[in-house]
């Protein structure tokens, strides 16, 4: 499986609006959840790799897997603000902010994303996002620090894909997990979901059932 690095400093060329503010703003809290906690790394390491289950747009595609790391070569400004994180912010916080700013990297790299707007709280989705192509998308995201049981990391996907389409027609969700049982790797789920797939989201007027893979 190629691995493909995408660097942390980058998010300003991706996002030229907003991405000097995602790196200032969820940069330290990336590393944090990377390097720091709940896995330590070494100083001397400068990316973590990033295992994802991707179902691209339009959705009507089996998932893929696909191998990515994340990097912070270079950003040794914000990696000595890291130790300060667990100071200043609470730890759901912290992994909510940390998925964020994975999740930025990869729906640049795997969708094309490059501008990103937040939406009101209430509205569905947490993000309106324009991919190169201009065309608008909407994205629900969520962090987990860590999981006793793969299912856990299934099921907060499930609750996230009915949230999102109790809003909206379709859209993305993305569940980034930092550690969980099967071994010391990160795990996100980039998956393009809609109302016309089978699956739950807004009732229907019949019950339907679905399954989700773990990679």
């Amino acid at each position: 499986m190629e691995q493909v690095l995408l660097e942390l400093a980058s998010l300003p060329a991706r996002y030229p609006d907003v991405g000097e503010d995602l790196l200032i703003t969820y940069g330290p809290r990336v590393i944090f959840r990377l390097a720091h906690d709940p896995t330590r790394q070494a100083e001397s390491v400068l990316s973590r790799e990033v295992h994802v289950d991707w179902v691209a747009r339009p959705g009507n595609a089996p998932p893929q897997s696909i191998l990515r790391a994340v990097g912070w070569e270079g950003m040794v400004d914000i990696v000595r603000r890291c130790p300060q994180v667990a100071l200043t912010t609470n730890p759901q916080t912290i992994t909510e902010q940390a998925a964020i700013g994975v999740m930025a990297l990869l729906v640049n790299d795997l969708e094309g994303a490059t501008a990103l707007e937040v939406l009101p709280i209430g509205s569905g989705p947490d993000y309106r996002l324009w991919s190169i192509t201009s065309k608008a998308f909407t994205i629900e995201v969520s962090g987990i620090r860590k999981v006793d049981s793969p299912a856990d990391a299934r099921k907060r996907l499930t609750d996230k894909r009915r949230q999102l389409l109790g809003k909206m027609e379709s859209g993305f969700v993305s569940v980034t997990t930092f550690s969980h049982p099967t071994g010391p790797i990160v795990h996100s789920y980039l998956h393009f979901v809609s109302r016309s797939d089978g699956r739950p989201g807004k009732k229907r007027g019949r019950t339907e059932r679905w399954y989700l893979r773990w990679m």
